[in-house]
């Protein structure tokens, strides 16, 4: 039996995994703590200056506390409680914390640094027998009118930016990196082109009404709901940067076999919510992309470089 304890220094983009992983862990017959320190959009800028004031002012806790665990062959989570970053570091000792960048920012290296040097010093200084892992996040859904707007550059253009930044972060400090981002563009170049979601017009959107919605299927990030406007009408808004379920349970497969040092093709645990080839699908792409990151060797029965 591995047994890990995992905090994570994040945002969304971290607390995805908590829906998931802990049911592949216990399925495995492994132990897991896995504690997530979570404020929505947090970059890694904000987390320096939440743990600087930590120190000065007990009652500053902006942070929202979740634990999940193992008991008994069940996954439990706590209720969420407020906390100070200091707080979480003084909770245990941990095996691993994973960092990352907020995702508005992940393509743009300019704004790594200095934060995630003086982090990482905090970081050390509190757990100091703990590996530091960086989380490799994920290109947005085509929908982002970002991407092609104000960013000036594609979905393609925004992973290659955000991976080549966070390579620059890990390799700068010997880190190992989880690649939850190229993962997702595996599940994108992987599945067939007739399949794949497309771009919705705004005419588009607008001719559906309540309580039908535009296609969605086809990508492992984003998702369409219908909600209520301050005016008091229906209408359709748009998540085109977080991952959907079928994401999620990615993003938990890609971890177990990076934390864990197993092959994600074997994972046992499906959520209901997914057919068998589904979830076959997506633990495929996870499984290739630790191949590409180095931490798994292809063909070779799940033989990994990480420590397990």
């Amino acid at each position: 039996m591995i047994s890990k304890k995992i905090l994570m220094i994040g945002n969304s983009f971290s607390i995805s995994v908590g829906w998931n992983l802990p049911d592949i862990v216990r399925e495995a017959g492994h132990s897991l703590k896995l504690v997530s320190a979570y404020i929505g959009g947090c970059p890694l800028s904000r987390h320096v200056e939440n743990l600087e004031r930590a120190g000065q002012d007990p009652d500053f806790r902006p942070y929202d506390y979740r634990i999940w665990t193992i008991r008994n062959g069940r996954t439990v989570m706590s209720e969420p409680e407020k906390a100070g970053l200091d707080a979480f570091l003084k909770d245990d000792l941990y095996d691993i914390v994973t960092i990352q960048q907020a995702s508005h920012f992940s393509w743009d290296w300019n704004t790594y640094q200095p934060f995630a040097g003086q982090l990482i010093d905090g970081i050390r200084a509190a757990q100091p027998q703990a590996e530091i892992v960086v989380q490799q996040t994920w290109a947005y859904r085509i929908q982002d009118p970002r991407l092609e707007g104000e960013w000036g550059f594609g979905q393609e253009g925004m992973f290659r930016r955000l991976d080549e930044a966070y390579r620059k972060l890990a390799d700068a400090y010997g880190f190992r990196r989880i690649p939850t981002g190229t993962a997702v563009q595996i599940s994108r170049e992987r599945t067939p082109e007739q399949e794949r979601f497309r771009r919705i017009s705004p005419e588009e959107k607008a001719s559906f009404r309540w309580p039908d919605l535009p296609p969605q299927a086809g990508d492992v990030v984003g998702a369409m709901s219908w909600h209520r406007t301050a005016e008091g009408r229906l209408a359709i808004g748009e998540d085109n940067i977080h991952l959907n379920k079928r994401g999620e349970y990615l993003q938990a497969c890609v971890w177990f076999g990076a934390l864990f040092g197993e092959d994600p093709r074997l994972i046992r645990w499906t959520p209901g919510f997914l057919s068998d080839a589904d979830a076959a699908f997506l633990r495929e792409c996870a499984y290739e992309a630790l191949v590409r990151e180095g931490l798994f060797h292809p063909e070779t029965g799940g033989n990994h470089s990480c420590n397990s």
